[in-house]
């Protein structure tokens, strides 16, 4: 929600600036958008307005953000205030994309009248944030093997961490909701990115950044929900740092020839997945200050031309198009298969399938 000057708790985004990205994002042949956590009602009305003027609509990935304040003072993510925020939130978001929503002005947060229905636009919902693993290390410890395994409506686990329960729970708390008020149900993800996911990296000089995992492989979908889940990361070429100290990484050449431990780690993540993965954020920052850096490439973390940004994701995108092609199946009723950079629209188009939704897939790649 933010806008160049304001804050973006100001929810200062015009109707009209909306209206602008959104062509601007068609004209990029890009065909996705992601948001992550509710927008004024301007934004779902230039959206439905855009689409409705438009041949090639543009599709809506979206998120609900989890307060990371209160995650870090209760240190638990079974909370009662953790969770009510998170039920509140995506029945926000549900009922907003759908136009039922009345919410009456709160600093810092987006308010109004939401009556642009844009649920036929909507490929599915990713929940969450980066979880702080510390948080994540809290909650295992503090409910260890109390829990037992979560039997949703929609969404069930084997062999789940408490962490990976409360995930359940909450995407079966989305799909339920949007069933029960709508009779819509849709693909889900959540949110995670390295620094807990579920592969090892002894050769991580932080502790932190290698204390805790989650992995969608442990959730599954019920018999009643037939839509499919996807794994979704945050992955960079800079961050963190076991992308320039683990041997399998540092040493990995690709088919072209070139160096990249972070097409290493990322043909690890797919491998290690049993659902499509999704890569929810890549890039390279374009700010002055320069922080982190991948030592095999030189990709760091700001520092660099926009030129050179612009180079290192076009060549990212094609080669990961041209290498990896998806191979998806069915399997315990869930989207199996795998992507990598450039090859995400053949997973939507598994997904798409499943919304029920029709939309014949192009060259485009999805975009963030």
């Amino acid at each position: 929600m933010a806008k160049p000057g304001r804050f973006p708790g100001e929810a200062a985004i015009s109707k009209s600036e909306y209206s602008r990205w959104l062509d601007g994002i068609s004209e990029m042949n890009a065909n996705v958008i992601r948001t992550y956590t509710l927008h004024p009602p301007v934004f779902y009305e230039a959206l439905a307005e855009h689409n409705e003027s438009n041949e090639d609509p543009l599709f809506l990935l979206h998120g609900n953000w989890i307060t990371e304040a209160t995650l870090h003072e209760k240190r638990d993510a079974f909370d009662s205030a953790i969770i009510d925020d998170h039920r509140e939130g995506i029945q926000h978001i549900i009922d907003a994309v759908h136009g039922n929503l009345s919410l009456p002005a709160e600093a810092g947060h987006a308010s109004g009248e939401y009556q642009a229905d844009v649920s036929p636009y909507v490929l599915g919902y990713i929940i969450g944030i980066e979880w702080d693993p510390e948080v994540v290390y809290d909650t295992d410890e503090t409910h260890g093997d109390d829990l037992g395994e979560y039997d949703g409506t929609f969404i069930q686990t084997e062999d789940a961490t408490p962490f990976e329960h409360w995930l359940a729970a909450r995407m079966d708390d989305t799909a339920t909701y949007e069933y029960e008020e709508y009779g819509d149900l849709r693909p889900l993800s959540f949110t995670n990115w390295p620094t807990t996911d579920h592969l090892d990296q002894p050769a991580e000089p932080s502790e932190t950044e290698d204390l805790s995992s989650i992995t969608l492989n442990h959730i599954y979908p019920t018999d009643e929900f037939d839509r499919g889940l996807f794994a979704t990361y945050h992955v960079y070429p800079y961050y963190p740092d076991f992308l320039n100290h683990e041997p399998e990484y540092v040493n990995y050449v690709t088919d072209a020839g070139e160096e990249s431990s972070y097409r290493g780690y990322l043909e690890d993540l797919v491998g290690a997945n049993d659902y499509p993965v999704l890569i929810g954020e890549f890039g390279i920052p374009s700010s002055r200050g320069r922080t982190h850096t991948h030592t095999s490439t030189g990709f760091t973390k700001g520092g660099t031309t926009n030129a050179r940004r612009v180079r290192w994701l076009s060549n990212s995108t094609n080669r990961s198009s041209t290498q990896r092609r998806l191979a998806a199946s069915s399997s315990r009723g869930r989207m199996s298969g795998s992507s990598a950079l450039g090859t995400q629209w053949t997973t939507w188009t598994r997904i798409v399938v499943h919304s029920g939704l029709t939309y014949k897939p192009t060259s485009r790649c999805l975009a963030s």
